[in-house]
C-alpha cells in the first residue's frame, strides 16, 4: 500500500470515528456507562486499523505501546489514554459509580485528540467548557486507581555475564527495567520480544532519570520535546513468578503430561496433539470408573447395572471398539494357549466384574468421606495470574465451610514412596506417597483454588479408586518450588506455542533419543515413526506441513487472547478482560437472565433463562457452546453464601439448546445443586471455547502428512485425480433417476472418479436436494460401500437428513453428534439403545456428521472402512480441518460453491497470505482457501477433468438469476422452462440519503417498514398471506439488523427473518431486502470485499444476498457512494431504481 493509500484509508477511518464520537454522546438511549464502553470499543477498533498491516501481531495490550513509539504520541495524549484506560478499569470494579456527562464529554475529546494527531485531520469538535481535569472527584478517583497488577510487555532481553535485563514498557507505556541474576534466570530463557509479562514478588530499587529529545512531525512543522524520562527498576528473586501470556489459559492435563521420572519434557503437549488421541483401554475404563463416581456422588443408592449403561451410553462407539479389541486378542491367541484362550464372552465378563468391584469400592469411599459434605462435580476453574485452566473431579465443602480437593484415578497407586526429580536447571528431589504426574496435577489445583479460597482448603487429594487398596486417599502438601517448576513448564509449552505460529516445526524432531525414552512405552515407537517420517518429507510436504501447523496455531493465539486475529476482540479472554457493557456494545453477551425454576429440569441440567435485555438480536445461535456465570459478583465464602463463591469462580459450561427473545435453555455439562443457583439473581452468558475443537486440527495435520495413502500427492494437488470405468450397473440405475442430463452426467463422472471430484454448485442448483441425495442412493443400492457424509454445520447435516428421509422414510443411515445436536434424534447414535447399538453399526452404511463431530469420533474409523466421503457445502470448510479425514477413506466427492461465502476464520487477513513458490505451485496463496477451491483452481490451471459445474437452477426467478448470472457466473447459469407462463417481478434499488450515523440509516428503516406494509396489501389483493418463506431482511451491520426488527410489528416479527448474510446462507425467501446502511467510505470498504475469480470480481457476500431471492430482490443505500465499488455499480445498473417516495 503506498503512502497515500495509506493516508486516504485513514482519512476515512478519522471520518468514520468522528461521526461515532458524536453519535454516542448524543444517543440518549444508552447510560453513561454504556457511552464509557462504546468509547472504549470505538478507540480500541481505530487502534487495530491503525496496525492492521503491520508484520508484527498485537495482543490489546501490546498494540497500544506500538503506536506510542510508532507515531511518537505527545505526553499529553498518552497521558490521556493512560487516565482513560484508568478510568475504565475503576468503572469494572466500581458497578455503583455513577458516571457524569464530563465524563463522556472528555473522552471523547480524549479520542478525537488521538485520531486527529495519527491522521493529522482538522478536529470537528468544540472543547467542553467543563474540564475534566477541574473535576476534584474525577481526578481522585484516578489516583486512587493501581495498575492490576505487575503486568509488562517485553521490548528487548539483554543478556550479560552475571544477570540478564528485561527491558520492558508498563500499562502506561513507561519503561521498566527487571533485572535477573543468572541463577534465577531459568524463569524467562524462553521469553520473546512483544511478549506480555505478568510478574510477582519482585523488589522495587532506585529509578534511572535520562533527559530525552523527542521529534513531533505536526501540519509540516517540527516540534522538539525535551522531556525527563523516569525508568521505573526492579530486582527478582528465587521467588519471583513471570508467567508469559498469562491471559492465555493452558490446561492443567497439558502440564501433568509434561512431568516424568526422567525429566520434564514440555514439547510433551504438541507432540501428544500431533500424534492424535488414539482408542486405549486404560482410558476407557478410566472414563466409565470417573462416570461412576459421579453418578454415586449424586445418588450413593443408584444400582450398578444403571450406572454402567450411563457410562457406556455417553462414548457407545468406544464400547464396540473395545469389544472389537478384545475379539482381535481372543483370535490372535495361538492354539498353543488353547486352554487358557479366552473367549470375547470371557473377556467382557471379566471387565465387567472388574468394573463392579471399583463400583462397590467407590460407594464404601463416598460413605465413610463424602456423604455429608456438599459436592460439586466436575467444576472448571481458570487463573489468570499463573494462565492455567483447568477440571476438578470433585470438589467437597464439609460443614465447617472448608474445602476439599478430590482428583480420582482408576489405576493402581505406588505400592511404596518414590523418588521425583523436579526442574530443568536447578534440580530437586521429593519423596511422594504418588505418581509424579498426579502430585504435579494436585498442585496445579491449588493454584487455582488458592486464589478464590485461601486458607479455606483443607485438603486435597488423589482417590486411587482401584480395589483392595490399601490408603486409598493419598494428600497433597504444597511445594513452592514446585509450583514454580510448572510456571517455568508453562512458559516453556507458551515458546513452543509460539514457534509453532512463527513456521519453526524443527521443534517436532529435536527431541534426542533419551528423551523420548522418556515417554510412556505405548507412544515412544509412534514417535520415532513418526520423527523419521518428518524428517524425510519431500520439500513441498516440509512447507505445507510448517505453514498448515503455523495456521492452526495463530488461530488458537487469536480464539484465545486476541494474538494474530482481526476481529478486534480478545479472544475467550474477554470473559475477564471487558466489561459487560463492553460486550454489550459488541453483541457478544447475554445478560440479566433470571432463572425460571419451574421450567427448569435441574435433573438432567436444562436450565432455563428469562431474558429481560434488549437485545432483540445476537450472535448466539442454538448448539453454540456457551458459559454462564453470576452478573452481580461477591467475593467471600461466608454462611449466608455458602457454596457462591464457588459457583461465581468457576466456569458453568453448556450448550444453548433453544433460545428467542424471551427466553433461552442451557443444557449443563457437569451437575448442580438446585440450592446453589437459588443465591444467584442475575446471571450472564457468553460464547465458550473448547481447546478440544482446535487441538484435534493437529491430529488432522499429522494425519495427513505422516501418513502413506494413495491420494496424498492427489490432495497435495501434485497429481491429477484418475478415473475407472463407471459399472453398467451403476450406469445404467443413473440413467433411470429422473433429473436432469446435465446433472446425470456429473453423477456419473463423480462415481467413476477413483480418487476425488468436485462439483461447483451455484445457488439453487440443488445441490444438497438432487446432487448429494442421488449420489448417496447410488452408492447405498449399487455397490457395498461404507459412505461418510459431511456438512460444516449441525444445521446443513440436518438438512442432509431430511434430503436422505426424502428417498424413503426408513432410508437406513445415522448420525453422529451429541443429543441437542439434531432435530433427526431417531438417527442419532447417542439415542440408540446400549443393547441395539452394536447391530445398528455393522448394519448402517451411511453415516452423516459436522466436520467437528467426525474429528471428535475417532471411533468411527475404528469400526468401519470408510470408501467415499461426500462433503457438502466444502468451500466452508478449512482445508487443514479434513485433511486428516480424507487420508483414512478411499475416495471424496465435494460439493460447493468457491463464489459463496468462504471458510471462517478468526485469523487476520495479513497472516493468511502464503508467499511460497512450491506452495503457490499447487495453489495454496491464502489459508482460508477451502481444499476444495485450491483443488478447483489446480485442475483448472492444470486442465484436469476431475470437476463439473451444475448450471440449470431452479430457485431463483430468470429476474434475479439474470443478477448473479452477469455479475459473478459469467451467464453459464440457465433456468427450466416454466410449464406457466410467470408474471415478471421487478427488482429494485432504492436511492438513499448519507446519515451521519455509521452503521445506522433511519430512512432505509422506515422504507423497509413501508415495503414490508406494501407487500401485505399484495398478498391480501390474492388472497394471501405473508409467512416465513415470504420475506428476509438482510444488513452488513447487526445494528442496522436491531433497527429494522424494532420497527416491525409482534406479527411481523414471527415470520419475518432479520440477519446478517452470514446466518441467511442455505437458506431462501420470495424477497429479499438488502438494507446496506453504509453512510462512509470506510464502511464501503468493510461492506464489498471482493475477489478476482474465473477472472469476474465477485463479492461472495452480495452473491449469497441476491441468491437467497426466489422471485424479488431490492437492495437500499446511497448511489453515489456504493458506485464507487465496480461491483456495486454493475448491479444498480441492473436494478430498477424507484424513489422510496412512490412506496
Amino acid at each position: 500500500m503506498t503512502q497515500s493509500q495509506q493516508h486516504e484509508n485513514f482519512s476515512n477511518l478519522a471520518e468514520f470515528v468522528y461521526n461515532e464520537l458524536i453519535n454516542i454522546e448524543n444517543n440518549h438511549e444508552l447510560s453513561g456507562r454504556e457511552k464509557i464502553a462504546a468509547l472504549w470499543n470505538l478507540q480500541n477498533d481505530f487502534l487495530s486499523n491503525l496496525v492492521v498491516d503491520e508484520k508484527i501481531a498485537f495482543t490489546d495490550f501490546a498494540r497500544f505501546h506500538f503506536i506510542v513509539h510508532k507515531y511518537k504520541l505527545p505526553t499529553v495524549v498518552k497521558n490521556n489514554f493512560v487516565s482513560f484506560k484508568k478510568f475504565r478499569y475503576f468503572l469494572i470494579k466500581n458497578k455503583d459509580f455513577q458516571v457524569q456527562f464530563s465524563h463522556v464529554s472528555h473522552y471523547k475529546q480524549t479520542i478525537s485528540d488521538l485520531v486527529a494527531y495519527i491522521v493529522f485531520a482538522k478536529i470537528p469538535l468544540e472543547q467542553e467548557e467543563e474540564v475534566f481535569a477541574e473535576d476534584q472527584e474525577s481526578s481522585t478517583i484516578l489516583e486512587q486507581v493501581q495498575p492490576r497488577s505487575l503486568r509488562f510487555i517485553l521490548s528487548k532481553k539483554e543478556i550479560l555475564k552475571d544477570k540478564i535485563i528485561l527491558n520492558c514498557l508498563d500499562e502506561a507505556s513507561c519503561k521498566v527495567k527487571i533485572f535477573f541474576e543468572i541463577r534465577h534466570s531459568d524463569m524467562i530463557k524462553m521469553l520473546w520480544q512483544t511478549a506480555t509479562i505478568l510478574v510477582s514478588n519482585i523488589e522495587k530499587i532506585n529509578s534511572i532519570f535520562n533527559e530525552i529529545q523527542v521529534e513531533h512531525n505536526h501540519d509540516d512543522e517540527v516540534n522538539i520535546e525535551i522531556i525527563t524520562e523516569e525508568i521505573i527498576c526492579y530486582k527478582a528473586n528465587e521467588n519471583t513468578l513471570v508467567v508469559v501470556e498469562p491471559d492465555y489459559l493452558v490446561d492443567v492435563t497439558e502440564i501433568t503430561e509434561c512431568f516424568t521420572y526422567e525429566g520434564e519434557l514440555p514439547i510433551t503437549p504438541i507432540l501428544t496433539n500431533f500424534l492424535g488421541k488414539k482408542f486405549s483401554v486404560p482410558a476407557f475404563k478410566g472414563n466409565i470408573v470417573n462416570n461412576f463416581f459421579d453418578e454415586l456422588l449424586e445418588n450413593v443408592e443408584c444400582d450398578f447395572d444403571t450406572a454402567i449403561v450411563n457410562a457406556l451410553s455417553k462414548k457407545p462407539l468406544a464400547m464396540l471398539v473395545y469389544e472389537k479389541e478384545m475379539t482381535e486378542k481372543s483370535l490372535k491367541t495361538s492354539d498353543k494357549e488353547t486352554e487358557n484362550k479366552q473367549t470375547l464372552e470371557d473377556k467382557i465378563r471379566f471387565f465387567r466384574a472388574e468394573l463392579y468391584e471399583y463400583f462397590v469400592n467407590l460407594r464404601n469411599i463416598i460413605l465413610d468421606n463424602y456423604i455429608n459434605t456438599t459436592n460439586y462435580m466436575e467444576p472448571s476453574f481458570i487463573s489468570t495470574s499463573y494462565g492455567l485452566q483447568g477440571r476438578l473431579d470433585l470438589i467437597a465443602i464439609d460443614k465447617d465451610r472448608m474445602v476439599n480437593i478430590v482428583e480420582l484415578k482408576s489405576g493402581k497407586a505406588p505400592q511404596n514412596n518414590i523418588r521425583a526429580s523436579f526442574g530443568l536447571d536447578e534440580v530437586r528431589t521429593l519423596i511422594l506417597p504418588l505418581w509424579i504426574n498426579h502430585y504435579v496435577q494436585i498442585i496445579c489445583y491449588n493454584i487455582l483454588l488458592q486464589e478464590i479460597f485461601k486458607e479455606n482448603i483443607s485438603n486435597s487429594s488423589i482417590l486411587y479408586a482401584k480395589p483392595n487398596e490399601i490408603e486409598p486417599l493419598r494428600s497433597v502438601v504444597d511445594n513452592e518450588f514446585v509450583k514454580r517448576e510448572i510456571v517455568i513448564i508453562r512458559n516453556w509449552i507458551m515458546a513452543y506455542q509460539r514457534e509453532l505460529a512463527i513456521g519453526n516445526i524443527d521443534i517436532l524432531t529435536a527431541l534426542p533419543k533419551s528423551q523420548i525414552d522418556s515417554f510412556p512405552i505405548y507412544l515412544q515407537d509412534d514417535i520415532k515413526q513418526k520423527i523419521e517420517i518428518l524428517e524425510n518429507l519431500s520439500e513441498v510436504e516440509r512447507d505445507y506441513l510448517r505453514v498448515q501447523l503455523a495456521f492452526v496455531t495463530k488461530e488458537i493465539f487469536a480464539s484465545k487472547i486476541g494474538l494474530y486475529s482481526d476481529n478486534r476482540k480478545q479472544g475467550f479472554s474477554s470473559l475477564w478482560l471487558d466489561s459487560i457493557d463492553e460486550k454489550k456494545q459488541r453483541n457478544n453477551i447475554i445478560a440479566h437472565l433470571q432463572l425460571d425454576f419451574e421450567k427448569s429440569d435441574f435433573g438432567q441440567m436444562h436450565i432455563v433463562f428469562n431474558r429481560f435485555d434488549k437485545q432483540n438480536l445476537t450472535t448466539f445461535r442454538k448448539g453454540d457452546i456457551c458459559i454462564i456465570y453470576p452478573e452481580n459478583n461477591k467475593s467471600d465464602l461466608s454462611e449466608e453464601t455458602n457454596g457462591y463463591a464457588l459457583i461465581e469462580h468457576q466456569l458453568l459450561r453448556g450448550r444453548i439448546s433453544y433460545i428467542d427473545e424471551k427466553e433461552i435453555v442451557v443444557s449443563l455439562r457437569n451437575k448442580f445443586m438446585q440450592n446453589v443457583f437459588q443465591t444467584v439473581d442475575a446471571w450472564c452468558l457468553e460464547a465458550d471455547y473448547i481447546d478440544m475443537l482446535n487441538t484435534n486440527i493437529y491430529s488432522s495435520i499429522g494425519e495427513f502428512i505422516t501418513s502413506d495413502f494413495d491420494n496424498k500427492k492427489k490432495i497435495l494437488g501434485i497429481e491429477e485425480a484418475k478415473f475407472l470405468p463407471l459399472p453398467k450397473e451403476i450406469e445404467n440405475y443413473i440413467n433411470e433417476i429422473e433429473i436432469q442430463n446435465d446433472k446425470k452426467n456429473i453423477l456419473k463422472k463423480a462415481l467413476s472418479a477413483e480418487n476425488y471430484f468436485l462439483i461447483q454448485g451455484p445457488p439453487g442448483t440443488g445441490k444438497t436436494s438432487y446432487i448429494l441425495r442421488y449420489l448417496t442412493q447410488t452408492l447405498f443400492e449399487k455397490t457395498n460401500e461404507n459412505v461418510l457424509i459431511l456438512a460444516y454445520t449441525n444445521r446443513a447435516a440436518d438438512e442432509i437428513c431430511s434430503a436422505l428421509n426424502r428417498i424413503s422414510e426408513d432410508f437406513p443411515f445415522l448420525r453422529l453428534g451429541n443429543r441437542d445436536s439434531s432435530q433427526h434424534t431417531e438417527k442419532l447414535i447417542s439415542f440408540i439403545p446400549l443393547e441395539d447399538i452394536s447391530k445398528k453399526i455393522n448394519e448402517t452404511r451411511i453415516f452423516i456428521s459436522t466436520v467437528t463431530s467426525a474429528n471428535h469420533t475417532p471411533e468411527l474409523f475404528d469400526l468401519k472402512e470408510i470408501d467415499t466421503v461426500i462433503i457438502d457445502e466444502a468451500t466452508q470448510i478449512l482445508e487443514m480441518n479434513i485433511v486428516g479425514t480424507l487420508a483414512k477413506v478411499k475416495r471424496f466427492i465435494m460439493i460447493g460453491d468457491e463464489k459463496q461465502l468462504p471458510a471462517v476464520t478468526t485469523v487476520a487477513p495479513k497472516e493468511l497470505e502464503v508467499n511460497n513458490e512450491l506452495l503457490n505451485e499447487i495453489c495454496l496463496e491464502n489459508l482460508q482457501c477451502s481444499l476444495f477451491e485450491r483443488l478447483l483452481k489446480v485442475s483448472k490451471k492444470n486442465n484436469w477433468e476431475n470437476y463439473a459445474m451444475l448450471t440449470e437452477q431452479r430457485r431463483m426467478s430468470p429476474e434475479v438469476m439474470k443478477l448473479c448470472n452477469k455479475l459473478f457466473y459469467g451467464e453459464k447459469l440457465c433456468t427450466p422452462n416454466p410449464k406457466t407462463k410467470q408474471k415478471k417481478v421487478k427488482n429494485l434499488f432504492i436511492n438513499t440519503n448519507i446519515e451521519k450515523t455509521s452503521k445506522i440509516n433511519t430512512a432505509e428503516v422506515e422504507i423497509i417498514a413501508k415495503l414490508i406494509q406494501k407487500i401485505e396489501q399484495d398478498f391480501e389483493k390474492r388472497n394471501e398471506k405473508l409467512n416465513e418463506d415470504s420475506i428476509g431482511i438482510i444488513s452488513p451491520w447487526r445494528v442496522q439488523c436491531s433497527e429494522i426488527y424494532n420497527s416491525l410489528t409482534d406479527s411481523q416479527r414471527d415470520i419475518i427473518t432479520v440477519d446478517t448474510v452470514e446466518r441467511f446462507q442455505g437458506s431462501e425467501r420470495d424477497i429479499i431486502i438488502f438494507s446496506t446502511a453504509t453512510n462512509n467510505l470506510f464502511l464501503l470498504d468493510l461492506l464489498s470485499e471482493s475477489k478476482i475469480i474465473d477472472g469476474l470480481e465477485v463479492d461472495r457476500k452480495l452473491n449469497v444476498a441476491i441468491s437467497r431471492a426466489k422471485k424479488q430482490f431490492i437492495l437500499l443505500g446511497n448511489k453515489e457512494l456504493l458506485s464507487q465499488k465496480t461491483v456495486y455499480k454493475n448491479l444498480i445498473q441492473l436494478l430498477e431504481e424507484v424513489d422510496y417516495t412512490d412506496i
